[in-house]
């Protein structure tokens, strides 16, 4: 359907959340591993590098509140997106001064996410960001990824705020939380296909 990433959740309170046995199958019948993002939220740099060798994925999403610490060490073994859950001003700027730290401490990531902030959970909770946030957010890092509450019904407009290096959709292609529905997903590709490339 011309998706160029495939994010599998290793958080396992997620109802997305994929053992590391099916994970494994999953990586290999996608056929390029790194295409493949493993998501993880709050863990070591041991667990994730652990589960990146059982699993074979080739990109680490830490979706956390991760120390730079960890976010470098992964990052020196591995491409890293690394995901920000924008409230409000103060979370883009807190997330400004850690971009800054990672920036002087040599971390180059291949991304970075926005996402809506929940109180209850750290991401496929359908909640938007803020328009001005989008915008503020823009400066953040080279390649942004906006994710939050994203769907074939409202796609079209946040693209018209910001030109993403790519997005990301969980809850808004989902019959229930964990169960993709594949045309939505193709009316995704399709309308970045028209708005973006």
């Amino acid at each position: 359907m011309g998706v160029d990433l495939l994010g599998l959740n290793f958080h396992p309170p997620s109802p997305r959340f994929v053992p590391p046995e099916l994970a494994r199958q999953l990586v290999q019948a996608w056929g390029d591993p790194a295409t493949v993002v493993g998501v993880f939220v709050d863990r070591t740099a041991q667990e994730v590098l652990e589960i990146q060798q059982s699993t074979g994925f080739g990109i680490a999403q830490l979706h956390g509140d991760e120390s730079d610490e960890i976010v470098a060490e992964v990052a020196s073994k591995m491409p890293v997106i690394k995901a920000i859950r924008i409230k409000d001003h103060d979370s883009l700027e807190r997330a400004g001064a850690q971009l800054a730290r990672l920036k002087n401490l040599g971390v180059d990531l291949k991304a970075v996410l926005i996402d809506g902030y929940s109180a209850s959970a750290h991401g496929g909770t359908g909640v938007s960001v803020a328009k001005d946030l989008v915008l503020s957010a823009i400066s953040l890092y080279p390649n942004l990824i906006l994710a939050g509450g994203l769907s074939p019904e409202n796609l079209e407009d946040r693209l018209t705020w910001i030109q993403p290096w790519a997005v990301d959709v969980a809850s808004g292609v989902e019959s229930e939380p964990g169960v993709k529905q594949m045309d939505a997903v193709l009316s995704m590709v399709q309308m970045v296909d028209k708005t973006v490339r």
